[in-house]
């Protein structure tokens, strides 16, 4: 299925997938037409949700992408690459329920292979077997490996612990139908808390709660995102910059409150940085270091 194939890779590497096609994910207007959504579309659509902002039908998603800055990966859904490949971490599979497929419900179809909707019962796809759900990518990137209720829902703490939800963003117990983050271990094992300090379980999901938990971070390391604001990770100030690799090695020092980011601002900066031994590049113009 070279659609789905796509979705997966769309976040890994966008190069590697400008020319598959999109033409069965569509979304249903307020009129009663469809509208085909490209990968950058869904791509889109999966920002604007995490940020909180919901597009409204038969919006752009790049209007709502506009909307607002784009948030840090605290909370990434996860998914399997092909043949065993890395997973699509910025795709959002929850937003999949919601999207339109029109390729049927057969065993072949992006129901059944996403979601374990494999039959047709009351006008729509459902799920009527464990073991369509235990195939789907529900089940690996979520948990959902159970059948409930003509859907597919998570019902074994092993399966969540099984699923890439659990090991990329702590997802590991489960609570009612869902695999969400619990215990203090499910997040400080997660791969999400080593890189962006999210490590703390805290309402269901993983956040980071203390500024301690940033500064363990790769994130911190590498961009200078070491203070802990509203669960996540950001760049407070120029103390937080001076701890990140790009000071050291770019002169990427300051604290630029506008863009929320580390930049070059003054001669000193450069003329301490790798950057100016090994390039010359030892003024500040333009927030980097030149020659």
């Amino acid at each position: 299925m070279m659609w789905l194939r796509c979705v997966i890779l769309m976040t890994v590497s966008l190069a590697a997938v400008s020319g598959c096609r999109t033409r069965n994910a569509v979304e249903r207007l307020p009129d009663g037409g469809l509208k085909t959504l490209t990968l950058e579309d869904l791509a889109a659509i999966s920002r604007a949700r995490r940020a909180g902002l919901e597009p409204r039908r038969g919006e752009t998603p790049t209007a709502a992408r506009e909307g607002a800055p784009e948030p840090p990966p605290t909370r990434p859904a996860v998914g399997d690459g092909p043949d065993g490949g890395e997973p699509a971490l910025n795709f959002n599979y929850r937003m999949v329920p919601a999207m339109v497929f029109n390729d049927g419900c057969g065993p072949k179809s992006q129901r059944c292979t996403l979601m374990g909707r494999c039959a047709e019962g009351g006008g729509e796809c459902v799920a009527v077997s464990a073991a369509d759900c235990r195939r789907s990518m529900f089940c690996r990137a979520e948990g959902r490996c159970g059948l409930k209720g003509g859907a597919c829902v998570a019902t074994d703490g092993a399966d969540c612990r099984a699923s890439n939800g659990c090991r990329y963003r702590g997802d590991c117990s489960l609570r009612g139908n869902e695999c969400v983050a619990v215990r203090p271990s499910d997040c400080l094992e997660s791969l999400w808390c080593k890189k962006s300090g999210v490590c703390t379980a805290r309402g269901d999901r993983c956040v980071a709660a203390s500024r301690g938990d940033c500064l363990a971070s790769s994130l911190c390391r590498e961009v200078g995102a070491c203070s802990e604001r509203d669960g996540i990770c950001v760049i407070a100030g120029d103390k937080d910059c001076r701890i990140a690799v790009a000071c050291h090695n770019l002169g990427q020092c300051r604290f630029d409150s506008a863009n929320r980011t580390c930049i070059a601002k003054t001669d000193d900066d450069c003329a301490s940085a790798e950057v100016c031994a090994k390039f010359q590049a030892c003024r500040a113009k333009g927030k980097v270091c030149v020659k």
